[in-house]
């Protein structure tokens, strides 16, 4: 504007919109590992999505996180866990990154127990001999059942 108006180039932009996860309740749980399973709801705009779990001991803390798999379609996915620690709580959530990244809820896991040994007693036989041996334990009552 001035001495007359003058106009720039006409320009466009598209918004690109995230993909939507969800994070689902543990499978296969046992005292070592575990299944973390997800669902991708939406891709977003994108044509692929890298979905994976991140995880870690303390809520809202994630330092740990699963193989990327890369999906073209909606549904449900999963990632195994193993060489956890027994008698532990793990908290994890789904990831999902295309034309952005969306998260998942927080949820949590408690890894199985193995019983206290209290004695083995091989109180007969030598050397070897095949014997059958009595191993005793406990379960704590606050132990998960799986």
């Amino acid at each position: 504007v001035g001495d007359g108006t003058g106009y720039g180039a006409e320009m466009s932009y598209t918004t690109s919109t995230p993909p939507t996860v969800a994070t689902n309740d543990t499978t296969q749980v046992s005292a070592s590992s575990a299944r973390l399973t997800g669902d991708l709801t939406s891709l977003g705009t994108a044509s692929s999505v890298t979905v994976s779990f991140e995880w870690g001991i303390s809520s809202g803390s994630y330092p740990n996180e699963t193989a990327g798999i890369a999906l073209t379609a909606t549904g449900t996915f999963y990632s195994d866990l193993s060489g956890l620690s027994a008698g532990t709580t793990y908290y994890y959530r789904a990831k999902a990154t295309g034309d952005g990244t969306s998260y998942g809820a927080e949820k949590s896991l408690a890894t199985g127990h193995t019983p206290d040994i209290v004695t083995v007693d091989p109180s007969r036989g030598k050397q070897g001999q095949h014997l059958t041996i009595t191993i005793s334990g406990s379960r704590s009552p606050s132990w998960p059942t799986f």
